[in-house]
């Protein structure tokens, strides 16, 4: 049974701890900065539901802090990935934009100059720029292939 000696000196622990993580930082707590008074709380709390029992206060704060950063570094890595765009969607759709601006410079390049490719090649620009717009992603990096420079 839980006395009111152990609540107080529970609750009196539990500010201490609190300011003191204050102090240290509640942002700094997910980069494993904790008070070393967390584990004193844990131990007073779990004396009340045994007394019998060991001092696992320490595998419980090395568990905490470690549960701490595995989320931070998932959380960061979650920001990373779609900051960056490397979400597959992310990659094949800055992929496919990058080969469709291609597609789009060379053509005006094109309409400004056609003699600036061998006539050889001028074949692949009778097609319209829409048609090889609407191609796939593999399709318009072939036909950019097929060119035998880069413009």
């Amino acid at each position: 049974m839980v006395t009111s000696s152990l609540c107080t000196e529970y609750q009196d622990k539990l500010d201490m701890v609190i300011s003191e993580q204050g102090v240290i930082g509640w942002g700094s707590l997910i980069r494993g900065h904790i008070s070393k008074r967390w584990r004193e709380v844990y131990k007073l709390s779990r004396r009340s539901v045994r007394e019998s029992m060991r001092d696992d206060s320490l595998t419980w704060l090395r568990g905490v802090i470690i549960a701490l950063w595995t989320y931070s570094k998932e959380l960061w890595s979650q920001r990373n990935r779609v900051v960056h765009g490397n979400q597959e969607s992310a990659q094949e759709s800055k992929g496919f934009q990058t080969v469709c601006k291609e597609v789009i410079d060379l053509f005006q390049k094109y309409d400004r100059d056609n003699y600036m490719i061998l006539h050889i090649s001028r074949h692949l620009f009778t097609r319209a720029r829409e048609e090889i717009l609407a191609m796939s992603s593999d399709g318009i990096v072939c036909w950019l292939h097929s060119l035998p420079e880069r413009l």
